[in-house]
């Protein structure tokens, strides 16, 4: 069956909703919009111990900007970077934490994003983390002094609601579902 001729249609956000209806020719009637949460799990952590653990386990800096998740041409991590050397220039003892796992496979996007932070001298002011627990990624976001969010594209944006249930200060585009 086609999208276009299924009965009813679920999806987590009035941007993804329009991309059906354009894209896939579906009737906007038959197009339900039910936005995701983030988990309860994530949320203000007030034990100061489980921060310093995290902290140090980590290597954490005192002040950081944080990025979660993945590498793909429209999560605009190159622009990041070059928005993170402006910012560092201007405030210095900023650091950049980036976590997820594709940060560390073997990817084009991956590889592009190590050369640059290699070619631009980056790598005493960025903290790469792979994959980490759930209970160590709240941690972080919580120690977090904003989480950055440069999508050139999201359908949501899940990391966006993590942050703010952590009490964390969000920027980001307006791409796509993001403003929403």
């Amino acid at each position: 069956m086609r999208l276009s001729q299924a009965k009813r249609i679920i999806t987590d956000s009035r941007s993804s909703k329009k991309d059906i209806v354009c894209i896939a020719g579906a009737s906007q009637s038959r197009i339900d919009v039910i936005p995701l949460a983030a988990s309860p799990k994530f949320r203000q952590i007030t034990d100061e111990s489980e921060l310093s653990r995290v902290k140090k386990q980590y290597h954490i800096p005192e002040n950081f900007v944080l990025y979660v998740g993945d590498v793909n041409w429209n999560k605009n991590i190159l622009g990041m970077l070059e928005a993170f050397e402006r910012v560092r220039r201007q405030a210095s003892g900023v650091q950049l934490v980036l976590v997820g796992k594709a940060f560390f496979q073997g990817s084009v996007e991956a590889r592009e994003i190590n050369t640059y932070i290699t070619a631009h001298k980056l790598n005493d002011e960025i903290v790469r983390i792979g994959s980490v627990p759930l209970e160590d990624l709240v941690a972080i976001y919580n120690l977090a002094s904003v989480y950055i969010q440069p999508s050139l594209y999201e359908g949501f944006g899940l990391p966006v609601l993590e942050a703010m249930a952590c009490g964390t200060s969000v920027v980001s585009s307006r791409a796509a579902s993001l403003g929403e």
